[in-house]
């Protein structure tokens, strides 16, 4: 809420953690105190949202709203892939 104390943003180490759920017993926090990153090509071009971690995008919803014709998921970056795929550095 307005009143809650925001601590400063830091980078913690995440390995293995794939899910809000495993993201925020490693925090010890709620997932509406998180964000995830959901990325998509549309139409040929690259689409990234951020949401709130207790959040659902409802991707039809989203194609129909923006007009596109197709939207593709793209899956988590691994180890050695390309982390420009979208075309800017992530």
């Amino acid at each position: 809420g307005a009143d809650e104390e925001y601590l400063p943003m830091e980078k913690v180490y995440t390995p293995n953690c794939h899910t809000v759920e495993e993201l925020c017993r490693i925090l010890n926090c709620g997932p509406e105190r998180t964000f995830k990153t959901l990325c998509f090509m549309a139409d040929g071009k690259p689409v990234v949202c951020f949401l709130r971690g207790d959040r659902m995008l409802s991707e039809p919803k989203l194609t129909a709203l923006l007009g596109w014709n197709l939207l593709v998921k793209l899956g988590k970056l691994k180890d050695g892939d390309d982390p420009d795929i979208l075309g800017s550095q992530i």
